[in-house]
This record gives structure tokens, sequence and C-alpha cells, in this order.
């Protein structure tokens, strides 16, 4: 399959994440990869942060927020969780893989086209019975992006976290393909500032040490995936991680 046709993706909602986008885009040219990718972007991001992926030369097309009116107190984070819907709706593409913009790309991933339509690692440790949505191997089909979009304008939230991740694992219920775990390792970055506003943490070792180790530890990841509220290119230094330079 030529390239033209294939496709990495991955979506900016917020102008806060384009230096994970741009990392991303680095990343991928770092471990060679033959496919370009393409940035789905919210239609308020700013004119600057279009300005600077059209410096980087990132592709991006302009998408619109699918909303979500179970927003609450309990869950105002996920206002554009399923903007990442849109990617299904990309059918000008043979097949795409979709990348979140808060993972590491350790080693070349070009061989996740091989992989069939709908492919995702399971989302462990949190629900192994599940999948993550963080990668995903996609052939775009029109009548499964109305549905998922349907599904998810009409999700009742009561007070729970729902996201793009539950309509997926919903709507292809005994349809997804899984992926190896190499292609989604889970891992949350915990430094001592972060820790310090929460009482809970300041004098447990144990409870810091087990969220630095929450990922499975997995021989020879390909893709590592910073889970959380601290993603690698937000902070320096001050925290342990052995994929960090």
């Amino acid at each position: 399959m030529g390239s033209d046709i294939l496709k990495y993706v991955c979506v900016l909602s917020t102008d806060n994440y384009l230096l994970g986008v741009l990392l991303l885009n680095e990343n991928l040219k770092k471990v060679n990869s033959k496919y370009g990718l393409l940035c789905l972007i919210n239609e308020n991001i700013k004119k600057e942060t279009k300005n600077i992926l059209d410096y980087f030369g990132i592709e991006y097309r302009v998408l619109s927020n699918i909303s979500f009116d179970n927003i609450n107190e309990q869950n105002p984070y996920w206002i554009y969780t399923f903007d990442k819907l849109n990617i299904f709706a990309l059918t000008e593409f043979e097949k795409i893989v979709y990348l979140d913009s808060d993972l590491l790309v350790l080693q070349n991933i070009d061989n996740l086209f091989n992989y069939d339509s709908l492919s995702l690692a399971p989302d462990y440790p949190f629900h192994p019975d599940k999948y993550n949505s963080g990668v995903m191997v996609v052939i775009p089909n029109m009548n499964d992006y109305t549905n998922l979009v349907t599904i998810a304008r009409s999700y009742n939230a009561e007070g729970k976290k729902i996201s793009d991740q539950d309509v997926i694992n919903d709507y292809f219920l005994g349809k997804i393909s899984s992926l190896p775990n190499q292609y989604n390792c889970m891992r949350e970055i915990i430094n001592d500032n972060y820790l310090s506003r929460f009482n809970y943490f300041k004098n447990d070792y144990d409870t810091k040490l087990l969220l630095l180790n929450f990922s499975k530890e997995i021989e020879n990841p390909f893709i590592v995936h910073y889970i959380g509220k601290v993603k690698p290119f937000m902070i320096n230094n001050e925290f342990d991680d052995k994929y960090y330079h």
C-alpha cells in the first residue's frame, strides 16, 4: 500500500497540547517512519498554533468539536474527549494509525499498518478486559463515524467519566483485534513538585514508587504512553524515567 493512502493521525483539541504534537511529529521522523502525520485540530485552536504547525510542516485539518451535553463538575476535562471520533470520517485514506500526542515512540512502528482494523492494545492495568484508544489501527468508515457520534452525544454520564474509549469499546464490542502491549505501554510520571500538592503522597514512599512504576513492565516496548495529567513535555526534570533524555 502506498504512503499516500496510509497516514498517522493525531488530534489537537487544545492549544496547550501543541508541544506534544510537535514532539510526536519529530519522534516519527527520528524512527524513520515512511508515513506522514496528519493533525486534526479543533475549530477553536488559535491562529498562532496553526502558524507553528505550518512552520514545522505538519499537515493539519480543522475538525468540528463533537459536543457532550452531559459535562458537569465531575467530568469537566472530557469536553473534547469525543473529538477523536473524527478519525473515523477520514475515508480518503485506506488505513490510518491513530496516535495520542502524549506518546513516546521508541522504535519504528510502520508495521502497525499491517494489522487489521480495528486493532487496539488492552487497557492494562486499568481495565484489562477493555482496550485503550491511545493507539488504534483504523479503516475509516462513514457509517461507523455516524453511529459513534450518535452514541457519544446520547451518553448519559451520570457523574462518571465517559470518554471516546468507552464509546469505541461499546460500539465495537466483540470486533476489536488485540495489539501487543508493546505498542501501548502505560506509564505515569509523578514528580516531587506534583506529589507535594497532595497530602496523602507527601510521606508515602510506597505509594510514590507504585505510581512511578504504574505500567506493566514490558520488554522491548515500541510505544510508551504517558497517562495522567503530567506529561513528559510539560516538565523538565525531577521525575524518574528510564526513557527520559
